[in-house]
């Protein structure tokens, strides 16, 4: 296994960040398995403050997580001596954008920095932030301090006060969701590193008290098991003792609680507060991977080493039940030894199967995708993998320059096909909803249309980092107004879909079925130019058509306003093309004749 420093060499699609911030960039890819971390960047980075490192204002609503992260420098390490006359704050770069992003994201009373000081895509940031705050699609929030050197004791003091101050003013937007800081230090991060490549974390004799008949053992290729019941009490202490290593090899993790009545969890909390005698045959129970079993002597079962894969919202809700209540819970576990990497790897797949995360998982094996792999493999383009996501470093991997994620593809062309809320609010949903599935990857798609929609997101995602790159001089108001659309929630997604619709305008004849589309020569890299000029036009006009429709994801979420701005975009492009004609001719040059579709003009949107 690489160690960290050898797989951040080997990220150097980063190394245009800079330091800490590829640090950052590639924290938050492990922790929220991102697949495009450099979409992630495009639309999550912002510059807080002049000399300053970006930060990442990052909210995922399918896990219910969200991030605020600083990126910085830490000048020595250790508490200030007595008779110091330096500035704790000076010796932490990167801690005062983070607290200038924490006071504008939750509103903090006395901020420092007041809207008008700070950069407008910093303003539209955090009011997607503070929108999906409201909403309670977040249950928890995260304040990050990544940095190259060792822990500092000043850098988590400037924390844990920034947390403190925002805890109480957190009930006003979200009663029950948790906020955690954490101080992403050199150790820090390679911890995190090595337990997303360890499946077990706590090494430890673990000793399981047996019921009476003691437990039912399994077995089969490769693998034995026990059965058995085991006490509330007792996995409330093996929580109390090992924490979050408990669930290192589960996909999930924690989700917390809220009082939704559709919220597992709540369930399970119910449970225990009114029937905690009917837990046993009310609850899945658990299974947890162990790497030795022994056996049972004086009413003990001794395994060494404990991950629980399935369960984790069963033992994370009774960790935080009272102790008398923990001790009237009995819960049936699985506790399963096994050596193969590939059979652990499924084990771990089926005993998830309801996680939303891994949904693409559940159509690598369906028919379309598998004609889009062999497709794809024809056309020479690597990576595609059809739902087949593969473990943590398939994702933190340096991507080849022409591979297309299926999870982003989806989005691309939900995006391209007039759906860019679900691109950019739903990704996994595209996978789990049968209806949006069959609408995204219905049976006439094919890999060079796919090639067609991916390469327009690609191109978008260029040229929004070609801007932000720009030296300062450079930034005119006009290319200022585009970069503050780019920080709009959604803004890529929606930019596709305003394209696509106007495509008809560019290409000077209907388009029957926008499925057809594709290019004359389907490849990546060459799909990615032919479409930079055209986004370039359509930036242009973006800033000032669309905007109003990205300002906050509340809006982008509201159809009658995408439609307006989409109207508004359309009217603008078709001025832009007359003014453009020769770009418009050679794009539309690269463009394959349409089939004959006059027998079937319905369009991929529809197909559903």
């Amino acid at each position: 296994m690489a160690s960290l420093h050898e797989a951040l060499d080997e990220r150097d699609d980063l190394d245009p960040y800079g330091d800490p911030v590829k640090r950052m960039l590639f924290a938050a890819q492990m922790a929220f398995e991102v697949e495009d971390i450099q979409a992630l960047a495009v639309e999550h980075l912002v510059q807080v403050l002049p000399g300053e490192a970006p930060c990442l204002v990052y909210v995922d609503e399918e896990t219910g997580k969200a991030v605020l992260a600083a990126a910085g420098t830490v000048a020595r390490a250790g508490l200030l001596d007595a008779d110091s006359n330096e500035s704790p704050l000076s010796r932490v770069s990167g801690i005062a954008s983070l607290s200038h992003l924490v006071a504008q994201a939750l509103s903090l009373p006395g901020a420092s920095a007041t809207e008008s000081e700070l950069p407008s895509e910093v303003e539209a940031a955090c009011r997607d932030f503070s929108d999906s705050m409201r909403t309670g699609a977040v249950q928890r929030l995260e304040l990050w301090y990544v940095h190259s050197g060792a822990p500092s004791a000043v850098a988590q003091a400037h924390l844990r006060r920034l947390r403190h101050i925002a805890e109480p003013l957190l009930t006003g937007l979200a009663a029950a969701l948790r906020i955690e800081d954490a101080e992403v230090s050199d150790p820090h991060l390679s911890s995190w590193y090595d337990r997303e490549h360890s499946q077990i974390q706590v090494e430890d004799w673990v000793n399981i008290p047996c019921p009476e008949g003691g437990p039912l053992p399994q077995s089969g290729p490769g693998w034995d098991a026990r059965s058995l019941s085991v006490s509330g009490a007792w996995l409330k202490a093996l929580v109390t003792q090992h924490e979050e290593k408990l669930f290192s090899a589960n996909i999930r993790g924690y989700l917390g609680r809220n009082r939704s009545a559709s919220n597992i969890n709540h369930g399970i909390q119910q449970t225990i507060d009114d029937r905690p005698e009917m837990f046993w045959p009310f609850n899945n129970g658990i299974t947890a991977l162990v790497h030795e079993i022994e056996q049972v002597k004086d009413g003990v079962l001794p395994v060494r080493g404990l991950s629980i894969i399935n369960g984790a919202q069963t033992v994370g809700v009774i960790s935080k039940a009272r102790p008398e209540q923990a001790e009237r819970i009995q819960v049936t576990a699985r506790f399963i030894r096994c050596d193969d990497a590939q059979t652990v790897r499924d084990i771990i797949r089926y005993n998830n199967r309801q996680n939303p995360t891994l949904a693409a998982d559940y159509r690598s094996t369906d028919p379309i995708q598998n004609r889009l792999r062999e497709q794809f493999d024809e056309l020479g383009v690597i990576g595609y993998n059809g739902g087949r996501r593969g473990g943590i470093e398939d994702v933190i991997r340096r991507p080849g320059e022409n591979m297309i994620r299926a999870t982003v593809a989806g989005q691309a062309l939900a995006a391209f096909h007039g759906d860019p809320a679900t691109a950019y609010h739903r990704k996994n949903a595209i996978w789990e909803d049968d209806a949006l599935y069959a609408g995204v990857f219905h049976k006439r798609i094919n890999a060079p249309h796919v090639i067609f929609c991916h390469s327009l997101y690609k191109a978008v995602e260029q040229r929004a980092r070609q801007l932000y790159q720009l030296p300062t001089d450079e930034k005119t108001a006009f290319i200022e107004g585009q970069i503050g659309f780019l920080r709009g929630g959604g803004a890529t997604w929606l930019l596709m879909t305003a394209l696509a619709e106007s495509l008809d305008t560019v290409l000077g004849r209907a388009i029957p079925n926008r499925s057809e589309l594709a290019f004359r020569k389907p490849d990546p890299e060459q799909a990615v130019k032919h479409w930079a000029p055209l986004v370039e036009l359509g930036l242009a006009a973006a800033h000032h058509s669309l905007a109003n429709a990205v300002s906050s994801s509340g809006r982008f979420r509201d159809e009658a306003v995408r439609t307006e701005a989409l109207t508004a975009f359309q009217a603008m492009m078709g001025l832009f093309v007359s003014d453009h004609g020769p770009r418009c001719k050679a794009f539309a040059a690269q463009v394959s004749p349409l089939a004959d579709n006059s027998a079937d003009t319905t369009d991929q949107k529809d197909e559903a």
